[in-house]
């Protein structure tokens, strides 16, 4: 599940990661949600699925879900495709760390009773190029904490803000 398409960072590691997955559970149907406002979603579906080619997944395996606009009109779809067994499937969600929360507790909402779910996460810099030492005479790292850390965590603020607004919107609708 995510919105920010492909090619895109966040899209090649949620793929990585439900290439890896798919190895893992060979029998398992893969769904690739996006939202359908997505602009050109048809080729990011195309996209997303030559991916999991490349990565050894049968395209046999990989079905899309493509009218829904929002993570529940995703899992309501989904849910409605897979009526008579929903509460006997075992269902891995693939997404953003802030979403995967969200995620879970819909596809819960609908009767998916056993949901887990792996977060794509990027790859943070090391510790040591951003922690200042006296032997750094000009002052480099700094430069680079302040740079990378400073505006990395007011970004993640930001996102777990909106998340938690996206959370409380979807419990006063009842959808979690």
């Amino acid at each position: 599940m995510g919105s920010s398409g492909m090619p895109s960072p966040d899209g090649l590691i949620r793929t990585y990661y439900a290439a890896n997955a798919a190895k893992l559970y060979a029998d398992a149907n893969i769904i690739i949600a996006l939202p359908s406002d997505t602009f050109e979603v048809n080729n990011n579906y195309k996209i997303i699925r030559n991916e999991l080619v490349l990565h050894g997944v049968d395209s046999s395996r990989v079905e899309f879900e493509s009218e829904g606009t929002s993570t529940y009109t995703q899992a309501r779809n989904i849910s409605n495709r897979f009526k008579q067994v929903k509460d006997t499937l075992n269902l891995i969600i693939i997404t953003s760390p802030e979403h995967l929360y969200r995620s879970i507790l819909t596809f819960r909402k609908f009767g998916f009773n056993q949901v887990g779910g792996k977060a794509s996460f990027e790859k943070n810099l090391s510790n040591n190029l951003l922690t200042l030492k006296d032997s750094d005479p000009d002052k480099t790292k700094l430069t680079l904490s302040l740079r990378y850390n400073m505006w990395n965590y007011l970004k993640y603020e930001i996102i777990v803000l909106r998340e938690y607004c996206a959370l409380s919107y979807y419990k006063l609708k009842g959808w979690i």
